[in-house]
């Protein structure tokens, strides 16, 4: 409804602890209104939400808290440190996923970390043959070349390769990066941007 105002509600700290098609009768439903809501979220700090629908999205903060910082070592991020055979500083400890950082991007690789599931996947399924020894160091060349991610936005096609947005060039002398984009117009609707550094395409 155009005329019914928007709010938005920021809870923190704080965990979906049920959902149901019945408002619970002990909670402090916010809405205080009649309107009957087709599913109702309540959460550990007591509070409940009528909602129309529920999104479920994982979070990419490292959850590694329960971890002592004098067992494994932590990044500033507080994801646990990992090696190029994503071992932690912990003997036979690995670490994969969102709970870990890699400590040893190298700048002149197109790959970077970020917390995303593709990645994830790749973490662990690199961290696995690390295990049973049928990968080495010499494999990250190959698992961790370039990054690569793609995605639909509002039905669009979205894919990203390298540093595509400029990750990790932060330093790099603006004289040097250069930015070449075009866009197709419909039916294709297309837009297509590379990123050079020193005259080489890095994303």
């Amino acid at each position: 409804d155009a005329e019914q105002p928007c709010r938005l509600q920021v809870e923190l700290e704080c965990e979906v602890l049920s959902i149901s098609d019945e408002p619970p009768a002990s909670s402090d439903l916010l809405d205080a209104d009649s309107l009957q809501w087709p599913v109702y979220v309540t959460l550990t700090n007591g509070r409940c939400y009528g909602v129309d629908l529920v999104v479920s999205a994982t979070g990419v903060v490292p959850n590694t808290l329960w971890v002592p910082d004098d067992m494994i070592a932590k990044a500033p991020d507080g994801g646990l440190l990992v090696d190029k055979c994503m071992r932690t500083s912990a003997a036979d400890v690995y670490a994969a996923g969102d709970a870990c950082t890699v400590g040893w991007q190298d700048p002149a690789c197109q790959w970077f970390q970020m917390r995303l599931w593709t990645q994830a996947r790749l973490h662990g399924r690199f961290a696995a043959h690390c295990m049973v020894g049928s990968a080495d160091e010499l494999a990250v060349g190959f698992n961790f070349e370039l990054f690569t991610h793609t995605a639909r936005f509002f039905g669009f096609k979205v894919v990203l390769l390298g540093r595509y947005n400029g990750q990790g060039l932060e330093s790099a002398d603006e004289k040097d990066m250069v930015s070449y984009s075009r866009t197709t117009p419909a039916p294709e609707s297309a837009f297509v941007r590379v990123l050079l550094s020193k005259g080489r395409m890095v994303g």
